[in-house]
């Protein structure tokens, strides 16, 4: 569930972020820039932010089913979870949620 999604300037390093607000509200954010230079980009990254949605709601309650290795993968990288300002955007690609959610995004727009 998706209670908000938000088209607002995220600055030229962020397409998007979803999370749950103070109220606990799932809200997905997108980056008004893709809006206006690059649409298909918005759709892939609404893709994107929404599978991370998938998986924060399965680490919490598996309505979708998907193994217990998997959903542990993701509560594990969730507790050690870190931004590309944080490391290279090299190694933040290659946590377990990215790696999913970029797959997800790709499979729709392939």
């Amino acid at each position: 569930k998706v209670d908000k999604v938000e088209i607002l300037d995220l600055g030229p390093y962020i397409n998007g972020q979803a999370g749950c607000s103070p109220t606990g509200e799932v809200v997905v954010q997108l980056n008004k820039t893709l809006l206006d230079t690059d649409p298909k980009q918005l759709i892939k990254t609404l893709c994107h932010e929404l599978r991370h949605c998938v998986q924060f709601q399965s680490i919490t309650d598996n309505v979708w089913g998907f193994s217990d290795q998997r959903v542990a993968l993701w509560m594990a990288n969730k507790e050690d979870y870190f931004s590309p300002m944080d490391r290279t955007f090299e190694t933040y690609e290659l946590q377990p949620l990215e790696l999913d959610a970029n797959a997800f995004a790709e499979a729709v727009f392939s």
